[in-house]
């Protein structure tokens, strides 16, 4: 009896875990096509039916990784109640909001990434991040264009360098949350950049400054506390349920 079929969505999402662990373990260059098709016991047409290459393989990835953030932001930009300056804002706490809910994913994801031998896929998910997200922040910015609270030229140039800086400052956050401290070195750390780094958000945009909110030291230890709990101080009222006998 020939093996047994299986639904196109159940199919496809099996290549992609496969995939995407052996890009975890081999790093992405060090993954073929054949690789993919060994580890999952397919044949080639198979694979051929659902992806036409590696790459294609990884924007799939990457789409699902940015699926459920991606619907989540996407009420904000439709949201015509609000003006383009709150609304930027709103898009950025909801982003802030999703990645502290799914924080052990993301930093599973990340540690993967953040590995020298995968830099190649975090380039190529970065690339393919711009495409599915760079539509809803030029929407915000025509917006606010048309409200003259944003004084650009270009929405499209401005979105791409509003992205660009935004990834930038999230990487260095990330490489923070990843790297040695203690919970308050990393919150002092992260605070400081973004005190430094943010205002050049507003400055993209020809917006006043202070138009983009900073995220609160309260905010951002948050983070830090989810990667690192193990560091929280212990609880006063759990230390003791009683006087400590004497060791005789």
């Amino acid at each position: 009896m020939g093996r047994k079929s299986k639904a196109h969505e159940e199919r496809r999402a099996e290549i992609l875990d496969g995939a995407w662990a052996l890009f975890t373990s081999r790093g992405y260059e060090g993954t073929t096509v054949a690789a993919i098709i060994d580890k999952l016991n397919i044949s080639k047409g198979t694979f051929y039916h659902y992806f036409t290459s590696k790459e294609q393989v990884l924007d799939g990835i990457t789409d699902r990784l940015a699926a459920e953030p991606l619907a989540e932001l996407m009420p904000v930009v439709e949201d015509n109640t609000l003006a383009a300056g709150p609304k930027l804002n709103r898009f950025f706490e909801v982003s802030r909001r999703s990645r502290l809910r799914r924080i052990d994913a993301v930093i599973d994801v990340a540690r993967v990434l953040y590995r020298q031998e995968n830099l190649i896929v975090r380039q190529k998910i970065a690339e393919r991040l711009v495409v599915l997200t760079l539509p809803a922040l030029q929407s915000i910015i025509e917006q606010g264009i048309d409200e003259g609270c944003f004084a650009v030229t270009d929405a499209g140039e401005a979105a791409l360098f509003l992205w660009h800086l935004s990834n930038t400052f999230a990487d260095l956050q990330m490489r923070t949350l990843l790297g040695p401290g203690s919970i308050e070195q990393k919150t002092q750390e992260m605070v400081r950049r973004a005190k430094f780094a943010l205002p050049a958000l507003d400055r993209v945009l020809g917006a006043p400054e202070g138009t983009i909110d900073r995220p609160s030291t309260a905010q951002l230890k948050q983070f830090v506390r989810a990667v690192h709990p193990a560091q929280d101080p212990p609880d006063s009222t759990k230390r003791s349920s009683g006087p400590r006998r004497r060791r005789r």
